[in-house]
């Protein structure tokens, strides 16, 4: 009887907070901030109406092909994976199955045929068809009773840290595993996040619990041996457990700071290295508490850096210099949850998140839409095209601009008398558009595909 409460109290929420439309999917509420937009948002399975699915995580192994996976909020045996090959821009179902592993906590997705899932039990989910299809693989017995944390993987070299404290590496693409040992004399050590920035170098954080210091090493040879970096006490203020290397020299980290003893509220500070980790720099600090300590650092490049803190996002375009703060709210209300492992950039200029049941993607360049005013006339043909594309229309004045994937304005003009505005895309190259038009009463988007044989 609880446990039928519980469910009925989901389904409450989720009817209240997203609403069904009538082709049975979540609505796309767009995020009140326009720098972002929302691409997708889960659909509400038929035969499948008292699960509540929502993303748990989300990878590209390149600028177009993306993967992201979620599962429902009660059974969490439930598994649904999305694909996207435009850049995130776009997703269809591949996969929905009971994979009969509970808990999926970290995700690699190096290279197009390759996706590996960490979960619990020492468990490893492996994908060898690009998602479509997935087989159980097990880290050796020790981690049994251990989630899979972290998993960092190039090509068909990787490495996975478990709840047990300890790290393995596979050189044959998650097939077979094997533990690493380092070289540290600290006693009782437990390694804590592993951060690959290429195929031969692992950088590592080790806890000694004994004089409660986090202990930073490095490695550039897939493991053979260890170099010590620097260390720091548990609750100084750059004493961080976690940190994300996009080279063999810089690397980013943060860590939250309890408002207060016992506060459920934490400052953020983002700690940055450009010497591979001997000595960091503070670059970042938030003065207003929020609640839960921020995540891991997730890199686009060495100017774009991501970090996520459940209700907020801290955006930096600029290497660090200067950091944008963004909470995720719908029509005023502010989104409960932003994962902490779901972020990835599939080019620099834009990251994907991943909110509950939607995934958003960072589009300042854009016009964003915060709601769309849906005018029925409205309509773009042929699509997709490869010479030349009309837009129908019922405006008597207004703008419209077309932008590709990178966020790249690749046409402005007005809208006039002319009905329908003819515009030639013989010369524009083949992938995903968005057109953006404004007039009226509102502004109405609508992606475009250029194609040729």
């Amino acid at each position: 009887m609880k446990k039928l409460s519980v469910v009925f109290c989901y389904i409450i929420f989720v009817s209240y907070a997203f609403a069904y439309d009538d082709s049975n999917k979540l609505q796309w509420l767009y995020p009140d901030d326009a720098d972002w937009i929302v691409v997708d948002s889960l659909p509400c399975l038929e035969g499948k109406e008292g699960y509540i699915p929502y993303y748990k995580n989300i990878n590209c192994c390149d600028s177009l092909n993306c993967i992201a996976f979620a599962q429902d909020i009660i059974n969490s045996d439930f598994f649904i994976v999305r694909h996207s090959t435009d850049g995130g821009l776009n997703w269809s179902t591949i996969l929905v199955d009971s994979i009969g592993v509970l808990g999926k906590y970290s995700f690699a997705y190096p290279k197009k045929d390759l996706a590996l899932i960490g979960c619990d039990s020492g468990y490893i989910m492996k994908s060898t068809d690009g998602g479509y299809s997935w087989k159980r693989k097990r880290l050796p017995e020790e981690t049994w009773k251990n989630q899979v944390n972290v998993i960092n993987m190039h090509d068909n070299i990787g490495v996975a840290n478990c709840q047990n404290g300890e790290l393995y590496i596979t050189e044959d693409g998650g097939e077979n595993w094997r533990k690493l040992t380092t070289e540290s004399n600290i006693q009782n050590q437990h390694i804590l996040f592993a951060s690959m920035p290429d195929s031969d170098a692992i950088f590592i954080t080790i806890s000694n619990l004994l004089d409660s210091t986090y202990n930073y090493y490095s490695s550039f040879d897939r493991g053979k041996t260890w170099k010590s970096l620097s260390n720091s006490k548990f609750n100084n203020i750059n004493g961080f457990s976690q940190m994300t290397f996009i080279n063999r020299k810089i690397g980013w980290a943060a860590k939250g700071i309890q408002k207060e003893l016992n506060s459920p509220q934490y400052r953020t500070y983002v700690w940055n290295t450009i010497d591979g980790g001997f000595t960091w720099n503070l670059k970042f600090s938030d003065t207003v508490p929020t609640y839960m300590s921020a995540g891991v650092p997730i890199l686009g490049n060495k100017s774009n850096i991501l970090i996520r803190k459940l209700m907020n996002l801290y955006l930096s375009k600029d290497g660090g210099e200067t950091w944008s703060t963004y909470k995720t709210t719908y029509n005023g209300k502010q989104n409960a949850t932003i994962s902490n492992t779901a972020a990835f950039f599939p080019v620099p200029e834009h990251p994907l998140v991943v909110s509950r049941s939607r995934i958003l993607r960072y589009d300042k360049k854009i016009i964003a839409v915060k709601e769309q005013s849906v005018d029925k006339s409205f309509h773009i043909f042929p699509n997709p095209t490869g010479e030349r594309m009309s837009i129908q229309h019922g405006l008597q004045s207004g703008i419209v601009a077309i932008y590709n994937l990178l966020g790249e304005k690749t046409y402005e003009g007005k809208i006039e008398e002319e009905n329908p505005l003819n515009i030639d895309v013989s010369d524009w190259r083949c992938g995903v558009y968005l057109c953006v038009v404004r007039g009226g009463s509102g502004i109405i988007t609508e992606k475009v595909v250029i194609a040729r044989e």
